[in-house]
């Protein structure tokens, strides 16, 4: 979370100096997307190691696996529908700059 805040605070300052508002406000769009992946990794792996610690201490190393796998698989589909977001609201902010911006040519 550190580096989530540290990597807002330098986008920020370059895009807002560089490229201008639309850049910072397309930065304060995707952050909370991002912050969303990064949860739901975090909730998935602890959810995960809970569950295969629990199996290993029974010494029911089929069923640890099997968490595993789970793990796996649902931070695989978290991790995809949270970039599914993330890419529409950067494609649509893209848009919404290179519109506002007249140096800026919109190739479709």
């Amino acid at each position: 979370m550190l580096i989530l805040a540290f990597q807002s605070i330098v986008d920020g300052l370059i895009l807002g100096r560089l490229i201008g508002t639309n850049a910072l406000a397309t930065v304060n769009i995707v952050t909370p997307t991002y912050a969303l992946m990064s949860a739901m990794t975090v909730i998935i792996g602890v959810g995960t190691q809970a569950q295969m610690s629990i199996f290993m201490g029974r010494k029911s190393y089929a069923d640890a696996m099997s968490a595993l796998k789970s793990g796996l698989i649902a931070r695989y589909m978290s991790l995809r529908a949270a970039s599914s977001v993330e890419n529409g609201v950067r494609v649509l902010m893209t848009l919404r700059i290179a519109r506002l911006s007249p140096s800026i040519e919109l190739v479709v």
